[in-house]
């Protein structure tokens, strides 16, 4: 069985106690842990970061699908190290006993990254849209 999720469950460990916007908080990923050890689920696929990564943790394998429209910090100068690849891209999945993934990358996909945007704060964002408020963190204040 695999389990596909939007962000990853965990960066390096399913104990991991960090409240963060990377992954599943801990009380969430305590939910499906006990079918992760229990050996139901064999892999789980994610995307959200942006990152490809393909890595045992704990006895199951967590795939991390890349992003096809852009990138985040590709050069690594300020988020933190996930042991990602921060390039575009997609994977490719045959089902089979053991599934056989393979990450392309094609050239033609250009990697654009968009982790400066952001990076002085949503203040940032409102000078590259215009100034229109940013609406994706809650309600807007004018």
């Amino acid at each position: 069985m695999a389990l596909l999720t939007h962000k990853p469950l965990c960066l390096f460990s399913t104990l991991e106690t960090a409240m963060t916007q990377s992954t599943w908080y801990p009380a969430a990923r305590a939910m499906v842990t006990d079918a992760l050890r229990g050996g139901q689920v064999r892999m789980l696929l994610s995307g959200h970061l942006h990152e490809s990564r393909d890595r045992m943790v704990e006895g199951v394998r967590h795939v991390w699908i890349p992003g096809t429209a852009f990138v985040q910090d590709m050069a690594g100068d300020y988020l933190p190290d996930r042991h990602g690849r921060r390039r575009v891209g997609y994977m490719l999945m045959e089902l089979d006993k053991e599934p056989r993934i393979t990450l392309r990358e094609p050239p033609p996909m250009l990697n654009i990254d968009i982790g400066t945007w952001l990076r002085g704060g949503i203040g940032h964002y409102a000078t590259l849209c215009g100034g229109l408020a940013y609406k994706g963190l809650g309600p807007v204040r004018e």
